[in-house]
């Protein structure tokens, strides 16, 4: 990782036009570039910005609403939780919306955001998991607005049950939701964010689970977290090479107060098997009884959600990990990485001449 590839500009978003200041948001981790660290005051440990003057200027606020109004901005899983309280502030802030949703309340939720300002806001059922449907859906936007302006691929379902024990139906609908549907919508909207040669945004919700070691348990739901943050990476690097003017954010929260816990009541048909013991033991039910008493009790007001991601695409900030107690366990975890990269420069010597073809 190098400080060229490690710099994000700044994007605010003023009158329809962008103002670009560049920074970082790299930390200095075993000589990962040059920088001066500065404690950010929260809890969260010393940061780290490659040059102070940018450093300022990252840190100098810009609450300006005039960029976004008619815009247009796509979101699935809004029907509740982080994606509707997403839509209820793009709606405050005049967007165009496109609500996406399996659930079908999202219908209430499109009257919720014209009544709270949007222009125009259309309702898409859509079951993300099928490639097809999210064509549609992709082609619908573009036919309403005609343009894609800030995409939300925000989508996703729990799961329970310890490694060894979920089935394989419910690894394939965990991924699919949560993994394959980004996927797909970057494959149709990145391409038409890169023709369209304006700035734009495209954000995706990931998780703790994102940036946490993976776990015994929850691991379908991790695993594809993991996959997640890899695809917003993915996006971020396309988009340096080949259309600077979009920008990526990753969104990996811990507990907010959401109703992912009952994820099941949106599961496909051909995800379903109600009849497989695994779905009557402690280790499925169990689990889920806890997860939900954790979101209810400890997860953060959904409000926060709105306010935040728009911050973010101003700053361009890529990844987002609001629950400040849990980054030193992120910062051990890379740790953990370090030692085992020193540990192969150790023995790098002993193994390196059955590495080559010389022989």
């Amino acid at each position: 990782m190098t400080n060229e590839h490690a710099a994000r500009p700044r994007r605010i978003w003023e009158g329809g036009a962008a103002l670009i200041f560049g920074r970082s948001l790299s930390r200095a981790y075993n000589g990962w570039g040059i920088v001066e660290p500065f404690n950010d005051n929260r809890g969260g440990g010393d940061c780290g910005i490659i040059n102070t003057h940018m450093g300022k200027r990252l840190l100098e606020r810009n609450q300006s609403t005039k960029g976004y109004s008619g815009k247009a901005c796509g979101i699935t899983g809004e029907a509740c939780g982080n994606g509707k309280a997403f839509a209820l502030y793009a709606a405050e802030k005049g967007m165009r919306l496109a609500l996406i949703d399996i659930d079908d309340r999202v219908e209430d939720v499109r009257k919720e955001c014209e009544a709270a300002g949007s222009p125009k806001a259309i309702a898409i059922k859509v079951d993300v998991s099928e490639y097809e449907q999210v064509r549609l859906s992709v082609k619908r936007i573009m036919d309403e607005f005609g343009q894609i302006d800030v995409f939300f691929s925000n989508a996703g379902v729990g799961g329970a049950g310890t490694l060894g024990n979920i089935p394989p139906r419910d690894w394939d609908w965990i991924t699919s939701v949560n993994f394959l549907a980004m996927a797909y919508y970057a494959t149709e909207i990145v391409p038409i964010m890169k023709k369209q040669g304006t700035e734009a945004h495209f954000l995706l919700t990931g998780s703790i689970g994102s940036l946490q070691p993976g776990m015994r348990i929850q691991s379908a739901y991790t695993a594809s977290k993991h996959a997640a943050l890899s695809l917003a990476e993915s996006i971020s690097d396309y988009a340096d090479h080949f259309a600077p003017y979009i920008g990526v954010t990753a969104f990996c929260p811990m507990y907010v107060n959401t109703e992912i816990y009952d994820s099941e009541r949106c599961r496909p048909e051909r995800f379903k098997k109600p009849y497989d013991p695994f779905y009557a033991t402690a280790d499925y039910n169990d689990y889920k009884a806890n997860f939900e008493e954790r979101i209810k009790t400890t997860g953060f007001n959904p409000r926060f959600v709105g306010p935040r991601l728009f911050r973010a695409m101003e700053d361009n900030q890529l990844y987002v990990h609001p629950h400040l107690h849990t980054h030193q366990m992120i910062r051990d975890r890379f740790a953990r990485i370090d030692a085992d990269l020193c540990k192969d420069e150790e023995l790098d010597a002993e193994f390196r001449a059955l590495e080559g073809y010389d022989d």
